[in-house]
């Protein structure tokens, strides 16, 4: 009598109604079809409301946990976008400083030069200006032609100067370059002495060497031995024959050698000693 007035007042108060064959459950999957789990028991009709608000909350809560991971993946392309941009800006840096500075020179022509002779030089190369200016050792030089990749220079015989390896400098407001030149002695030629004879055991002789391309450095040369000499000209210099290779009457053999870089001997002349 107890249970059906049990059964009467729950479903007075609005409640689901429990069957004697009522299977006891936890969630609404415990129960058969068309039934819901309902204080622990399964009932005919829809599940608990509770039960699936928690079941959207937890949906809810999945959809925020996505869109967490999604920001997590926005952060990393973040990441990625200011390692891309740091690298493109050292890339720029590095183009810039390679284009700054003097020219480029490729090279210049003549490479050698012969002392003390006015040449023009032609320089091979990129970033030349209005305002480049050229330098050998120093000694400035004047700019005959600047077309694109060439520059002509002209350097006179002063400024090409002794035999030595000098330094060609072609300069930009921004910066200088430079390229190596060799400035060689010629070989010089020896034409005649003056006089062509001697005395032996006359003590010294003093001779007028003729020829060209002699220089500060030339030394006359008696036989194989060296000759104080005197550079007068390109085309002239004194020297004095020692007394021992006058001693006997023969033949001397007079030449002119130049140092290195460049240089040489030239041919003899024949000095007669009576």
């Amino acid at each position: 009598m107890w249970a059906s007035l049990a059964l009467l007042a729950a479903g007075a108060s609005g409640c689901p109604s429990f069957g004697p064959d009522a299977i006891p459950c936890q969630v609404d999957d415990n129960c058969p079809t068309g039934q819901s789990c309902h204080a622990g028991l399964c009932v005919e009709g829809p599940g608990d409301a509770s039960s699936g608000s928690t079941s959207s909350a937890g949906s809810s809560g999945a959809a925020s946990s996505g869109s967490t991971g999604s920001g997590s993946s926005s952060t990393g392309t973040s990441s990625s976008s200011s390692s891309s941009g740091s690298s493109a800006s050292s890339n720029s840096s590095s183009s810039s400083g390679s284009s700054t500075g003097g020219p480029t020179l490729t090279g210049v022509s003549p490479s050698a030069i012969t002392s003390l002779t006015a040449v023009d030089l032609v320089v091979s190369g990129s970033g030349f200006q209005d305002t480049t200016t050229a330098d050998l050792d120093g000694e400035p030089l004047s700019i005959a032609t600047l077309a694109g990749t060439r520059l002509t220079l002209h350097a006179t015989s002063t400024q090409v100067g002794a035999a030595r390896e000098a330094n060609l400098h072609v300069n930009n407001p921004t910066g200088t370059s430079a390229l190596t030149v060799e400035v060689d002695n010629p070989v010089p030629t020896l034409t005649s002495i003056s006089p062509n004879t001697a005395t032996h055991h006359s003590g010294t002789a003093t001779l007028t060497l003729t020829g060209s391309d002699f220089r500060p450095d030339s030394v006359a040369m008696a036989d194989s031995s060296a000759m104080a000499t005197t550079y007068v000209s390109e085309t002239e210099l004194m020297a004095v024959v020692p007394g021992n290779k006058l001693n006997h009457a023969g033949n001397v053999q007079i030449s002119v050698r130049a140092p290195a870089p460049g240089g040489g001997v030239s041919a003899s002349v024949t000095l007669t000693v009576n």
